[in-house]
């Protein structure tokens, strides 16, 4: 009875921590602005970004006018619109954000980099864990646009805070 007792600590102590390795892996060593770019997805489906061309990985950037300082603050309050998000680092034209998807919890991360010679922020959304999101930072990407746009909650029916929202295995 001894044996099974400990035989089931080991096995529950080994699943529970693959399971928090999975679902909340470490910050990538990409993340940041290289060379005047944000990072190149990886080949999987589960990022896309302004810098990308294939398009299964390219989104537009999102156009702004005005100070660089006032578009990184509108982009704050789209990502609080939004939910699940927490900004990690803003530095002069940078930002970046941590998503946390509400059901299962998988980190997702968001950047932004403002080019003001262009009126653009580039984009960068990808998931820490898993191949394929489902389409869930394409989604994102498209929720933060139109709350930055518009200054008001996006419309659409998913919302990362809000309970059924689209997960991904």
């Amino acid at each position: 009875m001894k044996g099974r007792t400990v035989l089931l600590l080991v096995v529950t102590v080994a699943l529970g921590s693959t399971a928090l390795v999975f679902l909340y892996p470490t910050r990538p060593d990409e993340i940041g602005v290289r060379d005047g770019r944000l990072a190149p997805c990886p080949p999987a489906p589960n990022c896309v970004s302004s810098f990308e061309v294939d398009g299964d990985h390219h989104v537009d950037p999102i156009p702004f006018a005005g100070a660089p300082e006032d578009a990184l603050g509108r982009l704050e309050r789209a990502l609080e619109s939004v939910g699940g998000a927490t900004v990690i680092t803003r530095d002069g034209r940078y930002l970046h954000a941590e998503v946390r998807t509400p059901m299962m919890r998988f980190v997702d991360d968001v950047e932004f980099l403002v080019d003001t010679d262009r009126g653009l922020i580039q984009v960068r959304s990808a998931s820490r864990a898993g191949y394929s999101d489902l389409g869930a930072n394409r989604e994102r990407v498209e929720r933060l646009r139109e709350a930055f746009a518009t200054g008001e909650p996006p419309t659409s029916p998913h919302n990362d805070a809000e309970p059924g929202s689209q997960e991904r295995e």
